[in-house]
């Protein structure tokens, strides 16, 4: 998306900094115009610095934030999901053994490589 603004020199000097450091924005042109505000002086005072007036216009793209991922996979999720976990907290309990076999409550199964009952999806 490309944006073109213009900003003034005497009165936006916080939002010229603050677009200039952004590192999210690529500025792609940037051109200045000096223009003079000397019909608002009286004849004979002479032209001083602080009554010129510089406008920058900018035109700029803005650079989306990468993502990992694993925020991308989340962020693709519908209005009032969570957001995708590896384990929930009740996915695994702890086995008991009955004559030396490994035993789960129902809805669990024993996983050999953890060495507790998982749960069944």
């Amino acid at each position: 998306m490309v944006v073109t603004v213009t900003y003034s020199h005497n009165y936006d000097k916080d939002k010229i900094k603050a677009l200039e450091s952004d590192p999210n924005v690529e500025i792609i042109d940037r051109k200045t115009v000096v223009g003079d505000s000397i019909h608002l002086l009286p004849l004979h005072m002479e032209l001083h610095p602080s009554y010129i007036m510089y406008n920058t216009t900018y035109t700029y793209r803005i650079i989306p934030k990468i993502q990992s991922p694993r925020q991308d996979a989340t962020s693709t999720l519908g209005v009032g999901q969570g957001p995708r976990t590896r384990g929930d907290t009740n996915e695994f309990i702890s086995a008991f053994w009955v004559n030396g076999k490994p035993k789960c409550r129902r809805g669990y199964r024993y996983d050999f490589n953890k060495k507790m009952c998982r749960m069944i999806k």
